[in-house]
């Protein structure tokens, strides 16, 4: 009787799930473009650490493609002197509309968290490409239940992205 018990939340919670995933849709190919606007980057703080070098930066732009609105990002670049590459962690709010499997607009705000390397890496901009990896993880109005991830290649002020969005329980 006790085990007869214990099955059943797990079994009511397993139905629960494959309603949800039954009524979410396929993912869609995500690309297009971001071009950050370097009339607005800000360096707001810079630290040495022995060889390593940590530069938080804020900085704005538009994105185009199946993203497409403006953003504003804040990052850390990490620059390991020695080795001569670079690492960056950065958090990118969004806001603008998202195209889905069937061609329709969505509009609202998501946030993405970034990261990349740059290999070799300089302390300042250069015309090495930047790679990177992003993902949603939070979105609202509109893009509530957006979900998505990719990578892009960024030179000098212009990345291309690649990746898929899907919109959960939509």
């Amino acid at each position: 009787m006790l085990k007869r018990s214990l099955w059943a939340p797990l079994a009511l919670l397993a139905i629960l799930l494959s309603a949800a995933v039954a009524h979410a849709e396929a993912p869609n190919e995500a690309d297009g473009t971001l071009t950050y606007d370097l009339s607005t980057i800000e360096i707001v703080s810079t630290r040495q650490a022995g060889q390593t070098l940590f530069i938080n930066v804020t900085i704005e732009g538009q994105i185009k493609g199946t993203l497409s609105g403006d953003i504003d990002e804040a990052y850390t670049v990490v620059h390991h002197a020695k080795a001569l590459f670079n690492t960056y962690r950065g958090v990118l709010d969004f806001e603008g509309t998202v195209t889905d499997a069937d061609g329709v607009e969505h509009e609202g705000s998501l946030r993405l968290l970034t990261r990349g390397r740059q290999d070799p890496g300089l302390p300042v901009p250069s015309d090495n490409p930047w790679h990177m990896s992003w993902v949603i993880v939070e979105g609202s109005d509109g893009l509530e239940n957006v979900q998505g991830h990719g990578t892009g290649t960024l030179i000098g002020d212009e990345l291309v992205y690649t990746g898929i969005v899907h919109f959960a329980g939509h």
